[in-house]
């Protein structure tokens, strides 16, 4: 969640949200913590696989290949987001609030890019294949969005130092700063945004392509693809839901929607990441799956193989 303005505004109306806030950021702080637990050992776990899989194969297995690192460090940062949010809440001194709420902010901003980073990882194999000269334009697209989140974040930390050791005056200062971060914040999900539709874009030309025989059915792009539209899906309904809360929480009125509907957007903001996370450990597997499948078939072709041709010496020995 973004933090510029999780500080209560000095309207009574806001008591109820506050309240809710409250509860969601300690129940959130932990669930998180215990699920992204579970969710470090699903990856080990799968490594592990991975590895005697490369054994089989023949080949050593690259722990700290990107696509690893970036889930660990999506798991890991989101769960810092949160308790380190949770920690800054609930400290009384306005310093430590400032310092924990900027290092929720920090990690937020590092999950956010990971996740943009991965899903330019994961899709290449697709987009290289449908878009071969659009490499140069991720890369430039890559910098523009650190650019972006680099700013929010300094923005949002400023937001954070003004009204928590100004509060209750909340001046201009905040307004400004707070205003900023939001329009940041919204160029950062709208371009975070289209990237999502375009790499779905391509995934959804490889799946047609396929079925009309354009292009070759690799049963690796096919689960890419699969799972990559569950991914954009998720991660879209997630930015929509982080927007929404953001602009409610710029607003001097409280928002004008039930406590229940504040709650449940806030907890998607809190918790959806988590599910982003389960689709690529989910992706992780089914790509060794299909991996073991073709080593089997592999062997299974040699095996028959050496049969033939044992077949053929005992025929020709006969004679």
């Amino acid at each position: 969640m973004n933090s510029t303005n999780d500080a209560p505004s000095v309207d009574t109306s806001w008591e109820l949200y506050y309240n809710a806030f409250n509860r969601c950021m300690v129940q959130d702080a932990w669930i998180t913590l215990a699920v992204s637990l579970i969710q470090v050992i699903l990856l080990v776990l799968l490594l592990l696989r991975d590895i005697d899989l490369g054994k089989t194969r023949g080949t050593s297995t690259k722990l700290s290949s990107p696509i690893n690192v970036l889930i660990f460090s999506m798991t890991v940062f989101n769960c810092l987001t949160n308790v380190f949010k949770y920690v800054a809440a609930t400290s009384i001194d306005g310093v430590p609030m400032v310092v924990f709420f900027a290092l929720s902010s920090f990690c937020l901003v590092v999950t956010l890019y990971s996740i943009v980073l991965y899903s330019w990882k994961r899709g290449s194999p697709v987009i290289n294949l449908l878009f071969p000269s659009i490499k140069s334009f991720g890369v430039v697209f890559l910098v523009v969005l650190g650019i972006v989140q680099v700013a929010q974040l300094i923005t949002a930390i400023l937001a954070n130092m003004n009204l928590i050791l100004v509060y209750p005056a909340i001046s201009s200062d905040w307004k400004l700063m707070a205003d900023i971060n939001y329009g940041l914040t919204i160029t950062m999900d709208v371009s975070m945004f289209a990237f999502d539709l375009f790499v779905v874009l391509g995934y959804l030309m490889y799946l047609r392509a396929v079925r009309t025989a354009q292009y070759p059915d690799i049963q690796k792009l096919q689960i890419i693809s699969r799972f990559g539209l569950w991914s954009c899906f998720w991660l879209e309904v997630y930015l929509g839901c982080f927007i929404l809360f953001t602009y409610w929480q710029t607003q001097p009125d409280a928002p004008a929607v039930s406590t229940f509907v504040y709650e449940g957007v806030l907890r998607i903001v809190d918790l959806g990441l988590l599910g982003f996370v389960f689709i690529q450990l989910g992706m992780k597997w089914a790509l060794l799956k299909d991996e073991e499948r073709e080593l089997k078939q592999r062997r299974q072709r040699i095996d028959d193989a050496i049969a033939v041709t044992n077949n053929s010496k005992s025929g020709f020995q006969s004679k």
